[in-house]
């Protein structure tokens, strides 16, 4: 069977407790809102969860959070569906937002979402790994996402630098 679509939504349960659960799609035109309220396949094991991500031949993400920087980092391909009007995004980030946008990572619609996908034609790998996407994802990535190559280093450099 081919690798499905996954929707990952996260929904605010609490003042700052989110919730993280997977819709699996063999289309996106078939999930509806109430499979996106956690009916189906709410994910508990980062085994789990990782191993429907590296297998997923497109990753949605709903929320520009944790999972979604994670994204950005990976090889896998992934888009974001987010309303402004619900989460909205701070002036200084929204240069780096529209330039998501502008290479069709970031969608503020699902008309949008569903031209992009009908436009890349099933060749995800390919559009994820384009010049123009790779340098914006990059761009992206060194503003939110910091990635270290050996973060206990790093974290021990910090911490060295501030009791200086």
């Amino acid at each position: 069977k081919e690798p499905l679509y996954l929707l990952v939504k996260t929904k605010k349960i609490g003042k700052n407790l989110y919730v993280t659960g997977i819709i699996e799609a063999d289309e996106l035109y078939n999930v509806t809102d109430t499979d996106i309220m956690f009916k189906r396949n709410i994910m508990s094991s980062t085994d789990n969860y990782n191993k429907l991500i590296n297998e997923a031949k497109l990753v949605i993400h709903t929320y520009d959070g944790t999972s979604f920087l994670e994204g950005i980092l990976s090889k896998n391909p992934c888009m974001l569906l987010v309303d402004p009007s619900i989460t909205p995004l701070r002036d200084s980030a929204k240069p780096f937002f529209d330039k998501l946008v502008g290479v069709g990572i970031c969608h503020y619609s699902t008309d949008s979402l569903i031209s992009k996908i009908d436009n890349i034609d099933n060749d995800f790998n390919k559009w994820w790994n384009e010049e123009n996407v790779i340098s914006v994802r990059e761009m992206f990535a060194n503003n939110f996402a910091y990635n270290a190559v050996n973060p206990v280093q790093y974290l021990s450099n910090v911490i060295g630098d501030l009791k200086k």
